[in-house]
């Protein structure tokens, strides 16, 4: 059964496919990247690796509402660490990058299981910024979770090498 791995950013609460996600850590000291797009906070340096932190409250319309101490990183998987479980047919094909991504987020909630029909398409007045990051919506009693599409998030931050097969 999916699990999917759910977070908030602003009032809205989102998700995203437990397959994806290496860890949940604490944001460390951030290094600025000059030019950088405005949704690129920088580079963090998490046990010797460099990661590339973003905060995807920018293009999803999402200001924070919590303090900036008390925010948390979601860090992905990358595209080595995906590809046995696209070979293990765990995953479909993804586009993801070959270096080390983190979201920034207010606060993890809950991992949920899901069956695969639960998850809705995305309805079609979701905002043209939205559309190419959410993959579809989970109704869970009145909340709704919006599920996002990692391998776009990850597209718009650092360009893909090729897909994972």
């Amino acid at each position: 059964m999916p699990q999917v791995a759910t977070f908030h950013i602003g009032d809205e609460i989102f998700g995203v496919d437990i397959l994806y996600t290496k860890e949940i850590g604490k944001i460390q000291e951030i290094t600025d990247v000059p030019m950088s797009p405005e949704f690129i906070l920088g580079l963090m340096n998490l046990r010797g690796q460099v990661v590339t932190v973003m905060d995807p409250g920018v293009f999803l319309n999402q200001k924070s509402s919590a303090d900036p101490a008390d925010r948390r990183l979601i860090i992905l998987k990358n595209q080595g660490e995906l590809e046995d479980l696209y070979k293990n047919d765990l995953i479909g094909e993804v586009h993801m990058s070959k270096d080390t991504l983190a979201i920034v987020i207010d606060r993890i909630g809950d991992v949920i299981e899901i069956e695969p029909e639960d998850i809705r398409p995305a309805p079609p007045n979701l905002s043209i910024n939205k559309k190419d990051f959410v993959s579809g919506i989970i109704q869970q009693g009145k909340k709704l979770i919006i599920v996002l599409e990692m391998s776009n998030l990850a597209k718009m931050c650092i360009p893909s090498d090729d897909s994972v097969h």
